[in-house]
Parts: C-alpha cells; structure tokens; sequence
C-alpha cells in the first residue's frame, strides 16, 4: 500500500483495499518511541474480509502502543471484492 496525494485516483483491482486513516493510526508511538509500522501492517492485510482486517489492524496497533491511545484514531476499509 502506498500513500496518495489529494485529488489523486486509483484503481482498485478485485481484491484490492483502499484504506483511510486518521493521524492518531499514523502517529501511534510504542512505549520505546517506535512509529507503529502502519506500512508494513497494511501490505500484509487481507481485504476479503474488511471487518476482520480492521479488528486485527486495530489490535496490532494497540499492542504496540502498550496502553489506551492519547490521539483519537480513525480507521476506514473500502474493499472491492475478489471475483
């Protein structure tokens, strides 16, 4: 996954998950001061079940934070199913 410049269009292959987030997901810090690796989290997300990728999405990041998030954080999956 790779970020976008406003105005910009994707196609979304069948498969294919577009994800939008807030910057409390992309300024989530580690109780050593690591960056959640939100890159490296999304390139390895399945999108065929979107409720599911999100919840682990979530999961991952609170677990790397170690604690309640101090941001609010906002996580959006638009899928386009596999055919």
């Amino acid at each position: 996954m790779r970020g976008a410049e406003p105005g910009v269009a994707a196609a979304l292959g069948p498969g294919d998950g577009l994800l939008l987030y807030t910057d409390g997901v992309s300024e989530a810090r580690g109780t050593d001061g690591g960056q959640y690796p939100l890159a490296e989290r999304c390139a390895a997300m399945d999108c065929r079940d979107p409720g599911a990728a999100l919840d682990s999405l979530r999961t991952s990041m609170l677990q790397h934070v170690g604690h309640p998030l101090d941001d609010d954080a906002a996580l959006l999956l638009l899928t386009r199913p596999a055919r």
